[in-house]
Parts: C-alpha cells; structure tokens; sequence
C-alpha cells in the first residue's frame, strides 16, 4: 500500500524533530491558520480537532510553557481566554512549512512538467476547500 499525501507531509513534520507532540503541531497549525478570521478559545479548538478541552488544555499549557502560544483575554468577552501563536510560535510553522514545501518539491523533480502543473492546479483547488473548512 502507498502512502497518502497527508502521511508523506506527516512523516516529513516528524522528520523536523521540532520537540513537539503530533497534537501541538496540529493545534499550532490551526491556530496559525486561524489566528485572524475566528475564536481561538479551547472549546473551538476541541471540536475542530475532533477531541475533548481537557486535551487541549493539557497540549496548550505545555505551548504556552515552550513560548510558542500565548493566551489572552478574549475583547468580545473577558470570561474567555483565547490562544494565540507567539513570534517563536509563528518562526516554528514557518520553518516547518517550508520545509514541508521543500521536501516535496524534491519528491515532485522528476515529474513532467504537464503533470507537476496538474499535481499544482490540485493542490491549490485542495489548499481552498481545506481553508474554506478551517474558516468555518
């Protein structure tokens, strides 16, 4: 059996050895997608992950302990506390992010270039629909 795309990028993450548990990464990835456009709280969080608070709680305490997430007091209601990546927190996405990038495009150099421009227009078509569904 092959491996899927999201096992390639997952095994190339793992390869960073970026000292962080599978769950903080994802959670660093959705508040770095996030950050902007909706509530960072732990209760939004948990259900877009697909687990339970305490969980989330547990994974952010252990961010906020790194420097990389920060949590603040929410403008619209000071009852919630909302999470946000720090600048060290935004350096490590970022140097995951293009060391994800770089690695595939190794794994791509030798696709033909009519293929590569359709694995991209995939990808972009993939990277919207993903991002429609971060954002709702």
């Amino acid at each position: 059996m092959q491996p899927t795309l999201f096992h390639i990028i997952k095994n190339i993450v793992h390869s960073l050895d970026l000292g962080l548990a599978p769950a903080q990464i994802k959670l660093m990835k959705l508040l770095h997608h996030r950050q902007s456009t909706n509530s960072t709280c732990v209760n939004e969080m948990a259900k877009q992950l697909h687990v339970k608070a305490p969980s989330i709680t547990t994974a952010v305490d252990e961010l906020v302990e790194k420097g990389y997430v920060r949590r603040v007091q929410s403008k619209e209601d000071r009852r919630v506390v909302e999470m946000e990546l720090t600048t060290k927190g935004e350096a490590i996405m970022k140097r995951a992010h293009e060391k994800v990038i770089k690695e595939l495009a190794k794994k791509l150099e030798h696709v033909e270039s009519k293929e590569y421009t359709a694995v991209h227009a995939a990808m972009v078509t993939l990277r919207k629909a993903l991002q429609t569904s971060i954002d709702q």
